[in-house]
């Protein structure tokens, strides 16, 4: 069942980041679900979001891009990772 998650995004350049509900992702052919446990947010982000440390940004824009999680859901067609798997 899908439901609306909370997530911290920019949605304009050089503004403060925006916590909002988004709808929950749905899984797609070779894909799969990640539960994050843990996102790096590297020490720069801020320089970054405040526009002090000029980077494209693809807008609407979610700070976090590693992260260490649970898969919770497989795609049909992936193999080789299972359910409940600890994943970087």
């Amino acid at each position: 069942m899908n439901q609306d998650i909370k997530a911290a995004r920019v949605l304009e350049g050089g503004k403060p980041l925006v916590v909002e509900n988004i709808p929950e992702p749905t899984i797609r052919p070779s894909g799969v679900k990640v539960r994050v446990e843990y996102a790096a947010v590297p020490s720069f982000t801020g320089a970054v979001l405040s526009g002090q440390l000029p980077m494209p940004l693809p807008i609407p824009y979610t700070p976090g891009p590693s992260c260490i999680g649970i898969i919770e859901e497989i795609a049909d067609d992936v193999i080789g990772l299972e359910k409940g798997q600890p994943v970087f």
